[in-house]
């Protein structure tokens, strides 16, 4: 709240909020989208081959775009805490795996 107070547009730091959480949460589904590209184009996970067609221009998953916003939505109707404590253990578990 101090920021709000020694600021000279406290709308200014809303919107900034604001522009962060979004490009925040697209990077979120775009990096997925990435990752789940490369995944099928490894052949790692069987029947997601689909995803691993880009376009022709700039390589862009479009169809692991799409898949990766669909299932950020379904989520939303999950329990946050158990999704929470899910990708706490995930990251806890890679950390391990990687040192």
């Amino acid at each position: 709240m101090l920021i709000y107070q020694v600021n000279v547009s406290s709308a200014l730091i809303l919107a900034g909020e604001f522009a962060t959480s979004f490009f925040s949460a697209l990077m979120g589904v775009i990096g997925s989208a990435k990752l789940l590209q490369a995944l099928a184009r490894d052949n790692l996970l069987p029947g997601f081959s689909s995803f691993g067609k880009g376009t022709k221009k700039a390589d862009e998953p479009v169809v692991a775009i799409l898949f990766t916003f669909l299932l950020a939505q379904v989520t939303l109707f999950a329990d946050i805490n158990q999704l929470a404590l899910f990708v706490t253990m995930s990251y806890l578990m890679i950390f391990v795996l990687v040192l």
